[in-house]
């Protein structure tokens, strides 16, 4: 049994993260995700030994190794890969410009692909409550939006890439022994694949509404939907579709009529799954009859204080009961769909703080 089923079946302690994803193949996405956002990144192993070269400028990112705090990256890292609940970690450091980040995904609940992420910003903080001065002479910088958006992408691209080469696996060498399950494993590889394209959406030079779209549609017709929409809701005021696709003519009166109240089942403030056999109450089958569809699901985005907003599916010409699987890939649609949706946010929203609350360092 070698390492990569092993760790398949759960049975292997600490494995060789290339088990899953092979060394270029980490490589590529690298130079990648820096080429494209502007950070400095390397994957490391469970025990913060690197496993790729610190991507980005070169001569840049020889400084950045060393003014990289070791002690400060080994604990953020046994922090991240250690904890059930957090995946990534976020950190001011000892200059007002330099943050560090850390990023695990998991199979079978173990840590298997770790990265360091590191990011210069464009716009330091008062030098007085740091230990050093601000870095200088770096033309790879970013905003701290970008550069958490940054994070968020590379834990996106990592798990989806986790998920397809298990799945690949599994369907290939046949573990799956019976055809049901084979069917499913190969349904559930076209997902993995599909996700994977939808993460090219979050570095697309496209407007974010035309790639909010572009992910509805090829979800909508994946899953033979007739109807996938995000509307948002500024406070004191009624939603405002922000995106949608339709496999046909849809419309609903309450988009174009503010006076008309939305159905409360589109602003449900947790995941609302409806199949064509859900029992309904009298408001939800008048609710749904007045939105002409047979089945929906409803997710809330987080995206801020400044605004709310939501993802709806749906489908109206004929009965579907939602499957398991479907709930899942929808979910994974929706937080890249969130990704995308985040660079409109962060233009209007004040400026952020760190994600982790990070340890500043005061001046000795």
């Amino acid at each position: 049994m070698d390492k990569l089923e092993r760790r398949a079946l759960g049975q292997e302690e600490k494995p060789w993260p290339q088990s899953l994803i092979e060394k270029n193949e980490l490589g590529k996405w690298q130079k990648y995700i820096c080429d494209l956002s502007n950070v400095f990144l390397c994957a490391v192993d469970e025990n913060g030994v690197p496993l790729t070269e610190l991507g980005g400028n070169l001569q840049e990112a020889e400084k950045i190794e060393r003014l990289i705090d070791g002690e400060q990256f080994q604990s953020m890292l046994g922090r991240v890969s250690e904890s059930e609940l957090e995946d990534r970690a976020v950190e001011r450091t000892a200059y007002p410009n330099l943050r560090l980040a850390v990023v695990t995904s998991r199979v079978e609940k173990k840590p298997a692909v770790n990265w360091l992420v590191c990011g210069i910003m464009d716009d330091s903080e008062d030098a007085g409550e740091y230990e050093n001065p601000p870095l200088e002479g770096f033309t790879n910088i970013l905003g701290e939006g970008q550069f958490l958006r940054a994070v968020d992408a590379i834990k996106a691209i990592t798990d989806a890439l986790l998920a397809e080469r298990l799945l690949s696996y599994r369907f290939r060498n046949g573990q799956e022994k019976s055809v049901r399950l084979e069917q499913r494993a190969g349904e559930q590889l076209k997902r993995s694949e599909l996700l994977r394209d939808m993460m090219w959406l979050l570095g697309n030079a496209a407007p974010a509404r035309q790639s909010a779209e572009t992910l509805l549609k090829r979800a909508g017709e994946h899953l033979q939907l007739d109807v996938a929409a995000v509307y948002c809701r500024e406070q004191g005021q009624s939603p405002q579709i922000a995106a949608k696709w339709n496999k046909k003519d849809i419309s609903w009166g309450f988009e174009s009529d503010g006076k008309l109240p939305w159905p409360s089942l589109l602003t449900a403030e947790r995941n609302l799954i409806l199949s064509s056999n859900t029992m309904l109450g009298d408001e939800e089958r008048e609710e749904m009859g007045a939105l002409a569809l047979k089945a929906l699901i409803t997710m809330p985005m987080k995206m801020g204080q400044a605004k709310e907003f939501w993802v709806c599916f749906g489908v109206s010409e004929r009965e579907r009961v939602w499957e398991l699987d479907e709930i899942r890939f929808l979910g994974e649609a929706v937080r890249i769909l969130q990704g995308i949706l985040r660079g409109i946010e962060s233009r209007e929203a004040p400026k952020r703080r760190s994600a982790s609350g990070a340890n500043k360092r005061k001046k000795k």
